[in-house]
Order: structure tokens, then sequence, then C-alpha cells
């Protein structure tokens, strides 16, 4: 007799292995996160942030507000 496939546990295992991958980024997600917020930043690490002619803020945009032009 040939193999009869067994859709439901198919899909169940997919869901299952789906959730987890989910898990696992979340989890990795708030490690970053938390890793970030342990981190110590000052203006002494990033001396080109505290000097006055940057017109740039600390995501690397141009400021409208100085922008010349």
């Amino acid at each position: 007799m040939p193999f009869k496939p067994n859709y439901r546990f198919d899909r169940a295992e997919r869901t299952r292995s789906k959730e987890a991958k989910k898990t696992e980024k979340l989890e990795a997600q708030a490690a970053r996160r938390k890793a970030n917020r342990s981190a110590p930043t000052s203006t002494a690490e990033a001396p080109d942030a505290a000097s006055p002619e940057s017109s740039e803020d600390h995501d690397g945009f141009e400021r409208a507000d100085e922008k010349e032009g």
C-alpha cells in the first residue's frame, strides 16, 4: 500500500518551525536593544558630533534648520 501523506501534521510542523524562528528573531532583537542601552555613550567618544561646524545629526542626515541654500 502506498504512503498516505498526513497534511495536518505537515502543516503543524511548518507552523511550529515558523513560530520558533519568529521567537528567535525577537529574542535577538531584544538582546541587541539591551546591549545598545547599556553601552556608554558620550560626546568624548564621537568628536565630530560635538563640532559646531557639523550640520548633521547623529543619524548622518542634514538638519533642515541649519541647511544653507
